[in-house]
């Protein structure tokens, strides 16, 4: 099944918002529950690329669950160890901050196959500025073209000699650090170009452009798009009626 691309970014938003508005545990943990439904329903190209990232934040988010269990001491305690006593509150933030991590990577991650040209047929279709959709599709694609430098960066010093998995902590983070600039430099360097491509193709010179082959919403489009808001804003608004 193929969805428009403005349903794409419907059920996006309203994953991420759904996470951001509930704190409660259960409603999140669905989230995620349809989040990965939606990538074993409707794969993305780009899943093993996806799921490697996501291995490599997992010391990232279970950092972040320590801090919040341990620096959080509102409420019951539920596990005294000395010093640290681990709170009832503590747990439910601590799980609450990693569920939204992970249904914000992987409804974000549903994004990374579109074009610039399926989020402007998107924001055309949902009546909104062709820049904006621009903006957005340039955000979503800078931290992988990051990624892409690193890890060229990094086949190049191994070709040299110097593999960054066999160096100490400490040497591997004064490396980080000096490629960090060059890695950044040469990413800005792309986008220079790429703004040179956007100009040369008449990019916000005031003339509405046409897609070939433009595709059209369908009766399927419109109904994901209504369950997934209603599934999203409707708690909020019943909870505050």
């Amino acid at each position: 099944m193929k969805l428009h691309p403005l349903s794409r970014i419907v059920i996006v938003v309203c994953l991420s918002s759904a996470s951001v508005l509930y704190q409660n545990l259960p409603v999140m943990t669905i989230g995620l529950s349809v989040c990965i439904l939606l990538h074993l329903v409707l794969p993305v190209k780009s899943n093993g690329r996806m799921f490697k990232l996501l291995i490599r934040l997992v010391p990232l988010i279970f950092s972040i669950f320590v801090i919040q269990l341990v620096f959080n001491r509102n409420g019951e305690v539920i596990l005294p160890l000395g010093i640290i006593n681990v709170t009832r509150n503590g747990l439910n933030t601590a799980i609450s901050v990693s569920l939204r991590l992970l249904i914000i990577l992987l409804s974000g991650a549903w994004l990374w196959e579109l074009t610039p040209r399926q989020f402007t047929q998107a924001f055309r279709t949902a009546r909104l500025p062709e820049t904006l959709s621009v903006m957005i599709s340039l955000s979503l694609r800078f931290l992988p073209m990051i990624m892409e430098k690193v890890r060229k960066t990094a086949l190049q010093l191994r070709t040299r000699g110097l593999d960054i998995r066999k160096l100490s902590l400490p040497a591997r983070l004064g490396l980080y650090r000096k490629l960090i600039i060059p890695v950044l430099g040469w990413t800005l360097k792309d986008l220079k170009f790429l703004a040179v491509a956007l100009d040369i193709r008449g990019f916000r010179n005031g003339i509405r452009h046409t897609n070939y082959g433009e595709q059209k919403l369908t009766g399927i489009d419109y109904l994901i798009m209504t369950v997934f808001i209603l599934m999203a804003f409707l708690p909020l608004v019943l909870l505050q009626s």
